[in-house]
């Protein structure tokens, strides 16, 4: 079953179970102040549960595995993301701003309280944005800004646990700007990953390629990163 939503204002999708879709499961889109709870979302080419040009969204409380991404937030603002279980998908979770959509950005998203483990299925994907996705990943962060990542489990994936990236995709469209700024990621268990990591990458439990201004790490329990020091390097207040 794929719950697909357009200009839904205050929509609910609950307790549902999503099975073998042909690419995604729950998919509201340009609707706002909507719940998606307790679904249990299995297998995908594509994305498992997707929130698209959306405002206020929560999710909360889903099991997502077998897809692509077990969750992709793409051009939205002011989510909840809290409390799912994201496992043997090729990534966990992905926030990014891709061109060309209604809403330019993608802000003010609390992402906590969720476990994402052992994301490591190969990624098989023929569209060029999703296969440069790298498999085993946890938590993907590529231009987003005012993310806070606190609290969350992210475990035993061969590549990344958690990456916060500039946007390769924009320069082409000159309403993105390209910098994930403004992120937090603190009190997370990010540990077992980078073990194993794809395409000569190199690995690690937190990664950041230090663009943007005002991300900041603290009180993590990680053993790898990128830097390695990289919670004296761009400390929270």
């Amino acid at each position: 079953m794929l719950a697909f939503l357009s200009g839904v204002e205050g929509y609910t999708l609950t307790r549902g179970q999503y099975l073998d879709n042909g690419a995604y499961g729950p998919f509201p889109n340009c609707s706002n102040h909507g719940q998606i709870s307790f679904n249990k979302v299995k297998g995908g080419a594509d994305t498992c549960i997707y929130v698209g040009d959306d405002v206020g969204a929560s999710i909360t409380d889903n099991h997502a595995t077998g897809c692509l991404l077990g969750i992709q937030i793409e051009n939205s603002r002011d989510l909840v993301v809290r409390r799912n279980r994201l496992t043997d998908n090729t990534a966990g979770l992905l926030a990014i701003v891709n061109p060309f959509l209604p809403l330019p950005t993608t802000e003010n998203l609390l992402i906590e309280q969720n476990v994402i483990v052992r994301n490591n299925r190969p990624n098989q994907s023929t569209e060029p944005e999703l296969a440069i996705i790298p498999s085993g990943t946890g938590v993907l962060n590529v231009g987003s800004d005012t993310l806070i990542i606190s609290g969350n489990v992210v475990a035993d994936h061969n590549t990344f646990g958690v990456v916060i990236a500039q946007n390769p995709r924009a320069a082409e469209d000159p309403r993105i700007e390209p910098h994930p700024d403004g992120n937090q990621v603190q009190r997370n268990v990010v540990l077992g990953n980078g073990r194993h990591p794809v395409d000569a990458l190199p690995g690690g439990d937190i990664v950041y390629d230090g663009s943007g201004t005002g991300t900041c790490f603290a009180h993590n329990l990680f053993t790898s990163a990128t830097p390695a020091n990289i919670e004296e390097l761009f400390p929270c207040p």
